[in-house]
């Protein structure tokens, strides 16, 4: 139903779109649906912030070898606390 769906629209960062999230889904599994090279640092993020989270990947689309090594820089990024 479309009760169940949600959207977050003040957030720049995927961090951000967890954070200010938080609110409307404390206490259940929260499932997101993002690009496939984006989607294991989205769990990861999801994980490090306290959610119970599933990740639906869909295919990337474009420049995958540039997208993955934008993601790798920033996972790195976290990972060394240079982002918070």
């Amino acid at each position: 139903p479309a009760t169940a769906l949600m959207a977050e629209t003040q957030s720049e960062t995927s961090v951000e779109n967890l954070r200010f999230s938080r609110p409307y889904i404390e206490n259940t599994q929260l499932l997101i649906v993002t690009d496939d090279m984006h989607a294991y640092r989205t769990w990861w993020l999801a994980r490090h912030l306290g959610f119970d989270a599933v990740v639906s990947p869909v295919r990337t689309r474009g420049n995958r070898l540039r997208y993955a090594f934008r993601e790798l820089v920033i996972l790195t990024a976290y990972e060394v606390g240079m982002v918070r």
